[in-house]
């Protein structure tokens, strides 16, 4: 079987797309607080609602980005076989 590996590079974007999902959530989170005029402890206890949502919302960032690649992918190789 072979081995898969992540470079470091690979590691560094991934975590940056997950703290940017978990950051787009919280301030959501605070939004929702802000205008529906709750107290501020739910920051704390809708957590583990927020970590769900953080990993929805990465989920379809990695879902969009494998689209947008393989379309990349697809179109590179169509304008590679015509030039030949």
């Amino acid at each position: 079987m072979k081995d898969i590996l992540f470079t470091v590079k690979r590691q560094q974007v991934e975590l940056f797309y997950l703290l940017v999902s978990f950051l787009v959530v919280c301030l959501v989170n605070v939004y929702a607080i802000i205008q529906f005029s709750t107290p501020w402890s739910e920051l704390w206890t809708q957590m583990v609602r927020v970590l769900i949502l953080t990993a929805l919302v990465y989920g379809a960032t990695v879902i969009i980005r494998f689209v947008i690649y393989i379309t990349q992918h697809y179109i590179l190789k169509n304008i590679q076989a015509k030039k030949r």
